[in-house]
């Protein structure tokens, strides 16, 4: 699929973010992931294991607020809209959030505006 017919599915534009991200599934099985980027509605992570397309989970986060520069962490619910294998870094997972607090999103696009 060509990047152009990608970025046109998207509601929301990516922001590059590298943070450490846990993410938990209801049997509790643990993923330690490194974010690749957050949106308004999402978030993307490379983990070393693989979460089954649809499955829902938490993701706990901390992202910096570029305007004020102080750290907030995030507990946020979504489920699982993709897992690559990406061969090199593990697997991608794209999760979908679900009713992102106002908070997560007012940082999201505080950091929309510097990139």
């Amino acid at each position: 699929m060509a990047q152009t017919q990608i970025q046109e599915r998207r509601s929301a534009p990516r922001i590059p973010v590298n943070q450490s991200i846990l993410a938990e599934v209801p049997s509790h099985e643990k993923v330690f992931g490194t974010t690749s980027d957050v949106s308004f509605n999402g978030v993307g992570f490379f983990a070393e294991k693989p979460l089954p397309p649809g499955a829902p989970l938490a993701v706990h986060l901390e992202l910096e607020d570029p305007q004020d520069h102080r750290y907030h962490d995030y507990d946020l619910q979504g489920f699982v809209a993709h897992c690559i294998d990406t061969m090199e870094n593990g697997y991608h997972i794209g999760v979908q959030l679900k009713q992102p607090p106002q908070d997560y999103v007012t940082v999201v696009e505080h950091l929309t505006h510097t990139h």
